[in-house]
């Protein structure tokens, strides 16, 4: 992932308070779905409420916990 090229109509599909409390990056959307990366495994919890923001599917990308936060800490800045 490059959050500089993560444009800024899809920074802002889930509010940052609640990307933050589930530890979520939204990079990308694309063929009717909201593609998020994070690096725990997605429960039904956290699905349902992040399905709150959107109405396109939801489609999760796991990544390394250290890539993870290295993305969050860039997301944090723009």
């Amino acid at each position: 992932l490059n959050v500089d090229e993560i444009s800024p109509r899809v920074r802002r599909t889930i509010p940052h308070r609640e990307a933050n409390r589930w530890r979520v990056v939204p990079f990308w959307i694309g063929e009717g779905s909201l593609h998020i990366a994070t690096a725990a495994v997605p429960t039904d919890e956290m699905m349902a409420e992040l399905r709150q923001f959107t109405r396109l599917e939801i489609r999760f990308y796991l990544i390394s916990s250290r890539e993870f936060e290295e993305q969050q800490r860039e997301f944090q800045h723009l």
